[in-house]
């Protein structure tokens, strides 16, 4: 990469851990896949990384992809990056996708991020996509450690205007497992415990939907 994220996510791979990681699109790369792309007939394009902002030519590429008669559907981002800004360049390049941000829970998105102030970041993302008009889709990790902030982590996203929570099992991955040994939830135990957190979180009013990675919305 040309520059460094500025999370160090303990669920994550990274060149230290495991084997190096593939070299990023270069801007010809991306132009030659999107004209490819535009000849198979595609029209929607989902954003994602890594950390997809990080990339030195995002917003051209962006722009690359519309100028090719497609649109972006959906941008995956941490939302450090994401500012008026950034938002404003979207908007004037007509892009409005689903942006979807990571945030693991109230008092908990810090640890997993590993970064002091990650969950200040995230949550001032989201806040700021509402302000924008965006539609901002949450996804969160949850294991052992994060469990007791699911439901009041789910009533502040709804309460500032998210669209849509993903609630993903984290999965042993080598670097999380090192970091978090006995934090993963077996299946059986993922299932019961979203059975609980979906009966209270129905039992009360809320406009947010909910969306139990392979399990139940």
């Amino acid at each position: 990469n040309t520059g460094k994220c500025n999370y160090n996510c303990l669920h994550c791979f990274n060149a230290a851990d495991e084997a190096p990681l593939m070299s990023e699109f270069s801007l010809d790369e991306a132009e030659r896949l999107l004209a490819d792309a535009e000849k198979c007939g595609i029209n929607a394009i989902t954003v994602t990384g890594g950390e997809p902002m990080l990339h030195r030519h995002f917003f051209e590429i962006l722009e690359s992809i519309y100028r090719h008669g497609m649109f972006v559907e959906e941008l995956n981002t941490n939302g450090f990056y994401i500012n008026q800004t950034s938002l404003d360049r979207m908007k004037a390049i007509g892009c409005n996708p689903l942006i979807k941000i990571s945030f693991d829970g109230i008092g908990h998105h810090d640890w997993l991020r590993n970064k002091k102030g990650a969950e200040e970041d995230a949550l001032r993302a989201i806040r700021v996509c509402v302000a924008n008009g965006f539609r901002v889709k949450v996804q969160t990790n949850v294991h052992r450690k994060n469990l007791n902030c699911i439901l009041p982590t789910l009533s502040l996203l709804d309460g500032i205007g998210v669209e849509e929570t993903r609630i993903i099992r984290t999965t042993e991955v080598p670097r999380w497992n090192r970091n978090a040994a006995g934090a993963t939830l077996e299946l059986r135990e993922y299932f019961d415990e979203m059975l609980k957190v979906v009966s209270k979180y129905i039992g009360e009013e809320h406009s947010m939907n909910l969306d139990i990675w392979q399990f139940m919305t």
